[in-house]
């Protein structure tokens, strides 16, 4: 009686074992006949990352730091200083005369500032110390559908367009360059090392915000 019982389970498990078998080996082929059709920074992540670490190891050499750029950040000493973010635009206001009274070349100013703010008052006084400095530069973020890469998100010169694009407010456009802040994080490890020149949205071309930078400053 308990041979048989045995030799029960020892059937069981052999067909089980056979079934799963089968299974992976027949997801084992769907995988393999679809691996040209999968994003090559998905299906072979971990020997990309390893690549792009050692480029990086390779390519990257030390500088020297060229002192004319200042860059003025929003850390956590500035926070404690100043209070927790958003400032009154007043304040910001304040910051670029600060700034403009040193005569740079250009003031970069990596902040959205796409929706009014409660009091008119700081529009106003916002896009009055950007049209006196008369050099600055404000982002824009353009919105890409999922449909990203494919050719007929380009135009006639190969710039991408994409769906939207979020501007500063009409009032501080009119006295500020604008280029776009838009990057391209690599899928397999999140570090960005390339960006697009120029991208579009409804029919605008917007170079990158760099590049506007580099040139108001010329």
């Amino acid at each position: 009686m308990k041979g048989t019982r045995k030799r029960k389970r020892s059937m069981l498990l052999a067909s089980w074992l056979a079934s799963a078998g089968a299974i992976l080996f027949v997801a084992g082929l769907y995988f393999l006949s679809n691996m040209n059709e999968l994003d090559d920074d998905v299906a072979f992540d971990f020997g990309k990352s390893q690549d792009l670490m050692l480029q990086d190891q390779l390519l990257q050499e030390p500088r020297i730091v060229d002192t004319r750029i200042v860059i003025l950040g929003i850390d956590k000493q500035t926070l404690a200083m100043q209070g927790r973010w958003s400032w009154p635009r007043t304040v910001i206001a304040g910051i670029i005369d600060r700034i403009s009274s040193g005569h740079p070349a250009a003031i970069g100013i990596d902040i959205q500032f796409s929706e009014p703010a409660a009091d008119p008052a700081e529009d106003e006084a916002l896009a009055d110390a950007i049209a006196r400095a008369g050099n600055v530069v404000l982002p824009v973020i353009v919105e890409f559908s999922t449909q990203f890469w494919k050719p007929d998100r380009l135009d006639a010169k190969g710039v991408r367009h994409g769906v939207s694009a979020s501007l500063p407010l009409p009032a501080l456009s009119a006295v500020a360059a604008v280029g776009h802040i838009n990057t391209m994080p690599q899928k397999s490890d999140g570090v960005v090392r390339s960006l697009l020149p120029s991208i579009g949205a409804d029919g605008v071309t917007y170079d990158s915000f760099d590049q506007v930078l580099w040139e108001t400053a010329a």
